[in-house]
């Protein structure tokens, strides 16, 4: 308890960052103070220990010479009395009590470090292999399915090209001659939500800590995982609220390492800012995305602080429209000879592989009881459907194997959304925790788990920490200790009670939860793995997807109360106003992905479609909003030409004419381009797959133009090649023709390879 009070008040204590002069590094200044409290607790614990084992020793070797065993003194055994008059006449047994003293300090002093190391690489390889049972369906890391990345280095040269070739990840972690400057370099890992950038870091991690006596003495750095999310919670604690810019004196990464709760770094605590003076540290940062947009540019720059220096080594994650958007980090990947990897979505061999994978590993015992489905027949079912496109990305493609079984394929062809994937992903881990005796009988409900994740999900994105909240403060922490999850659902209520007058969350859409229900949903969210809290309190959902998916559940809760017969357009209206909003940070960054994920939920995208636009037309000042919103629906609504079984989506009149009136305005139509643009940045692409949708129109070809051309012409070339051989697709083959003619040179490759298919 006394150690737990001395790391909060570490938490607590303004942060005191030694002068410029004497830092090492930038983005590692240690705290003077910091460095005190670990020597000064080091020394007093190595004496005391010293002082035992010398004590220890002297007892032995007087027992020793009492009973005189073998006659090693003399040939007569001792008294008690007789050995204390000894060492009272006898100088030189002082002598060898100070000598066993002073060595024994000696040889603990040594020790802690290794010790502490050793201590610390039991806890994070606890972790990782927490992990792999918990979030992956591995038997063990070397088994990582095949994912291929795009590996890319600067060459020191400048005149030599960059290396670039395509290796399948657990190549990468394991072979270090990939890197042409030094296999210790620094490394940016890019990747969709849900590519496996996290679990990339965590091999890595694994794959360092089965070195463990080489990272004990040296030879090896010291791997720490670093969820951004977290570092981001912190800046909010140590920073002024009205200092915003974020003065890298105030805070730096160590000193949030310093008062983490991170598995083991309370073994690393004392020793941390020596290790990474002397270059340590393996600092595995994962999601740059996930820090608050306003400490994003300060935070990188400390991150390319470490990477222009070569002692500690880092590896950063961060989605790749997050790299395009920091120059500055692009460039200092480049000036740095960094290396840069992009997980790349899954390719159908790669999916048959890993269904393939999937099926073989499954436990032997749970084949005889329930055989299952054979990899073709899975196959066949995802090439069938809109699945195809879906199960591209490895996370959604494990969530369909976990539920495939339980659901039989042809209910599984109806989950070809994304929204309808994770909802029975989701309800598939709350079915197999009820299935544990602890909650047998005592188990929350469904809707109540989704209602109060969700709302938190609501709360969290209102409040600019979508991805992980802090439950206490450190003074809290410092009252009561190890908080109780009694104590964890006492502080949801009082943060929730904070955001109650937000949009979506000022209707409540259930009876006030006492704390006893608060503390049951998220013991057993907690237990079915929908969240983690931290042992400091710190709530974070399972992944960014799953966090979304609650966001849009809510959305439906809402919906189903907001809309009447009367009155179809409210909640419809409630989202473009969301849009709308300019008192907050990004609307998009905060909705996209949610309100995908929630038209991948409904039953008639179309029709509500439709509802954004008669809400736009009784409100012209929300024309543009509604119809990305409708544009977005209608994406997710589209179907691939080689699906038989579905409809393809047909523009509906009243769609049609506000967009052609938005696209006759200049201003309008690149303000549309640029809505377009922000969707499929955030994780809602869905939105250009309703440019088939549009293609009939005139007006689109001046709106294609401005699209983002690292997408767009590949999108339209593939699609041409989907159709270009189907008399039913003649018209549109047209427009296709047409409309690619005018995207410039990018367009005369894919024209050529198409000519030649």
């Amino acid at each position: 308890m006394q150690n737990l009070k001395e790391w909060y008040q570490g938490m607590a204590k303004d942060l005191h960052p030694t002068p410029p002069d004497t830092r090492q590094s930038a983005a590692f200044h240690p705290s003077y103070s910091s460095q005190q409290r670990g020597l000064s607790s080091r020394l007093p614990r190595s004496i005391l220990v010293g002082l035992a084992i010398a004590l220890a020793l002297t007892c032995i070797e007087g027992i020793v010479w009492i009973l005189n065993p073998f006659h090693l003194v003399g040939s007569t055994s001792h008294t008690l009395p007789a050995f204390l008059a000894a060492i009272a006449q006898n100088p030189l047994w002082w002598l060898v009590l100070v000598i066993q003293v002073i060595t024994a300090v000696l040889v603990v002093w040594a020790a802690v470090r290794p010790l502490a190391l050793y201590r610390f690489s039991r806890d994070a390889r606890r972790a990782t292999e927490h992990y792999r049972t918990v979030y992956t369906p591995l038997p063990n890391w070397p088994s990582l399915y095949e994912v291929m990345v795009t590996y890319s280095q600067q060459a020191p040269d400048p005149t030599v090209p960059p290396h670039i070739q395509e290796i399948p990840l657990l190549e990468m972690v394991r072979n270090g001659g990939l890197f042409l400057v030094d296999p210790q370099a620094h490394l940016v890992l890019l990747g969709a939500p849900g590519a496996g950038k996290t679990t990339a870091l965590y091999l890595y991690q694994f794959m360092t800590l089965q070195q463990r006596r080489a990272m004990i003495f040296g030879r090896e750095r010291i791997p720490i995982f670093v969820p951004l999310r977290n570092y981001n919670l912190f800046l909010k604690t140590h920073v002024s609220s009205q200092d915003t810019s974020l003065q890298r004196d105030a805070a730096s990464l160590l000193d949030y390492l310093v008062t983490s709760d991170l598995p083991g770094m309370h073994h690393l605590r004392p020793y941390l800012h020596k290790l990474a003076e002397q270059g340590r540290l393996l600092l595995l940062c994962d999601g740059v995305h996930e820090v608050d947009e306003a400490y994003q540019p300060t935070v990188i720059d400390e991150l390319i602080d470490l990477m222009s220096q070569h002692r500690n080594r880092v590896l950063l994650t961060c989605r790749e429209v997050d790299f395009v958007r920091q120059p500055q980090l692009a460039l200092a990947v480049e000036e740095n000879l960094v290396a840069r990897a992009l997980i790349r979505p899954l390719g159908q061999e790669q999916v048959r592989g890993m269904v393939e994978h999937y099926i073989e590993g499954e436990n032997s015992e749970r084949k005889k009881r329930n055989p299952g489905h054979t990899a073709g027949q899975i196959m066949d079912m995802i090439t069938r459907t809109r699945l195809s496109t879906i199960c591209t990305n490895p996370l959604l493609l494990l969530a369909l194997l976990n539920v495939i079984d339980g659901l039989g394929l042809e209910r599984g062809k109806r989950l070809d959304t994304r929204g309808r994937l994770l909802r029975a992903y989701v309800s598939h881990l709350i079915q197999q925790t009820r299935k544990q005796p602890t909650w047998s009988e005592h188990a929350p409900t469904e809707k109540d788990i989704l209602l109060l994740l969700g709302e938190i999900a609501c709360a969290a994105r209102w409040s600019n920490t979508p991805y992980a909240i802090q439950l206490h403060e450190a003074a809290h922490l410092l009252r009561i200790g190890l908080p109780t999850m009694e104590d964890h659902a006492a502080a949801v209520q009082t943060w929730l009670g904070e955001h109650a007058d937000e949009m979506f969350l000022s209707d409540s859409q259930h009876e006030t939860y006492s704390r006893e229900e608060v503390a049951r949903v998220l013991r057993f969210a907690q237990n079915a793995s929908l969240i983690e809290i931290s042992p400091h309190g710190i709530l974070s959902f399972r992944h960014e997807l799953i966090s979304a998916y609650m966001v849009a559940e809510y959305f439906m809760a809402l919906q189903a109360s907001y809309d009447t017969p009367l009155q179809k357009t409210r909640f419809a209206g409630l989202l473009a106003q969301v849009m709308k909003r300019q008192d907050t940070t990004d609307a998009f960054s905060r909705w996209s992905l949610p309100l995908a994920l929630w038209a991948g939920l409904l039953d008639e995208l179309v029709v509500y479609a439709g509802r954004f636009v008669e809400y736009g037309g009784a409100h012209p000042g929300s024309a543009l909003d509604v119809l990305g919103l409708s544009l977005l629906c209608l994406g997710v609504a589209s179907v691939p030409p080689h699906i038989a079984d579905l409809p393809q989506v047909v523009l509906p009149p009243e769609l049609e004419s506000m967009l052609v009136e938005v696209l006759r305005s200049d201003e309008q139509r690149i303000a549309l381009a640029r809505l377009f643009t922000r969707y499929a940045e955030e994780d809602a692409h869905e939105i250009y797959q309703s440019l088939f949708a549009l293609l009939m129109v005139q007006e689109i070809d001046d709106l294609i133009i401005l699209l983002d051309m690292e997408v767009v012409p590949d999108l339209l070339f593939n699609r041409l090649r989907a159709i270009v051989d189907d008399g039913a697709y003649e018209g549109q083959v047209k427009r296709l023709v047409r409309v690619t003619g005018q995207l410039g040179a990018g367009a005369v490759p894919r024209a050529a390879a198409l000519s030649r298919s």
